[in-house]
């Protein structure tokens, strides 16, 4: 500002390979409402295009709750369209609280009170400006017309489970089983000898 104070700080962390991570690290409450967080980032976005990085993930999206999040990529998308950003928001969509559901099966074999009611993104977009397309395979009709062009574009790729995550629900159900069976003293017990 121009008095010398940050209406809003990024965090931005760089690595060896072509994915940043970035985080909001401070924000004025009374510059928030003009969009300055959203606004800022856009701007580490062009300057780590720039730099060549492919991708950002947005640390902190884990940090606050779904609802807080959705709005921010509300806020975010209008943002880019106001300022004419080529952008292609890409979300991939499960419908749950990915990282939980993920220790969840691999502790017990089995997810509880992970799943999130997303918005519609299809009207998210449309409300917004943006353009919109959903690619549940690799057969989706307008697929290559939201990647081209220089407009706001968000593509969401709904989510099924891999082999991987598969494998690692019945690892978890089996070692639930055999935790249950063996109690908690065996199971320790059979780590020790294990070395884990």
């Amino acid at each position: 500002m121009p008095d010398g104070r940050a209406a809003a700080t990024q965090l931005v962390l760089l690595g060896d390979h072509p994915v940043t991570h970035s985080v909001c690290a401070g924000a004025e409450p009374e510059w928030q409402k003009l969009g300055t967080t959203p606004y800022l980032r856009w701007k580490v976005f062009e300057q780590l295009a720039e730099l060549g990085y492919a991708a950002d993930d947005l640390t902190d999206a884990a940090l606050n709750p779904v609802t807080r999040f959705k709005s921010q990529l509300g806020a975010e998308l209008t943002t880019a369209v106001r300022e004419k950003i080529p952008l292609t928001v890409i979300i991939f969509n499960d419908g749950k609280l990915g990282i939980i559901r993920l220790m969840q099966l691999e502790h017990t074999g089995h997810e509880f009170a992970v799943g999130v009611q997303n918005p519609n993104y299809e009207q998210l977009a449309r409300s917004l400006g943006v353009s919109y397309a959903r690619w549940d395979n690799l057969t989706s009709p307008g697929l290559p017309d939201i990647l081209i062009g220089s407009e706001v574009k968000l593509l969401e790729v709904p989510l099924i489970d891999s082999p991987a995550i598969r494998k690692m629900r019945m690892s978890g159900r089996t070692r639930n089983v055999i935790r249950t069976l063996l109690g908690p003293q065996a199971t320790a017990r059979l780590k020790k000898w294990l070395g884990r």
